[in-house]
C-alpha cells in the first residue's frame, strides 16, 4: 500500500510540474495595464523623455537591469546604496510586493503592492523604458 501511495504523490507532482502550476517564476505582465498601476507610483517616481528626479523618488527610466541605487542624480538612503541588487523581474517582484522586507530601512513610504497581477504588469510597463526614457522597439 505504501509503494502505491508513494507512486501516486509522485505522479501528482509530476502532472503539476507539467503544467506549469508548480513554477516559481513571476508571470507575464501587460503593460497597457500596468500603466494604470504606475499612477500609484508618480507621486514619486517618472519615466518617460521627460522624466526627472524628484526629492521624493528617482527616475525609472530602465530600471529593469539596472544595479539599485542607480539614479546618479537622486540622493538613495544608505540602505539602498548598500543593497546591491540588481533590478530583474524576480528582484522586482520580490520590492514591488514588500519594499521594506526587500531593504530594510528604505526611505521608501510605498507598503506595495498585494497583487502578482499588478506586479507583473507594472515591470512589463517599466520594462518598456530604456535609460533615456524612450519606448524600446
Amino acid at each position: 500500500m505504501r509503494a502505491r501511495t508513494g507512486c501516486a504523490a509522485i505522479a501528482i507532482a509530476a502532472a503539476v510540474m507539467a503544467t506549469g502550476a508548480a513554477r516559481a517564476e513571476p508571470e507575464a505582465g501587460d503593460p497597457v495595464a500596468g500603466k494604470d498601476v504606475f499612477e500609484q507610483c508618480v507621486k514619486c517616481h517618472a519615466v518617460g523623455p521627460d522624466a526627472a528626479t524628484s526629492n521624493a523618488g528617482p527616475r525609472l527610466n530602465g530600471v529593469v537591469g539596472r544595479r539599485s541605487a542607480g539614479d546618479k542624480e537622486y540622493n538613495y538612503s544608505p540602505q539602498f546604496r548598500s543593497a546591491r541588487l540588481t533590478w530583474d523581474v524576480a528582484t522586482l517582484s520580490r520590492f514591488l510586493k514588500a519594499p521594506k522586507s526587500t531593504v530594510p530601512g528604505t526611505r521608501m513610504l510605498f507598503n506595495g503592492l498585494a497583487s502578482p497581477a499588478e506586479i507583473a504588469n507594472v515591470i512589463a510597463y517599466l520594462a518598456q523604458f530604456d535609460e533615456a526614457g524612450a519606448v524600446k522597439k
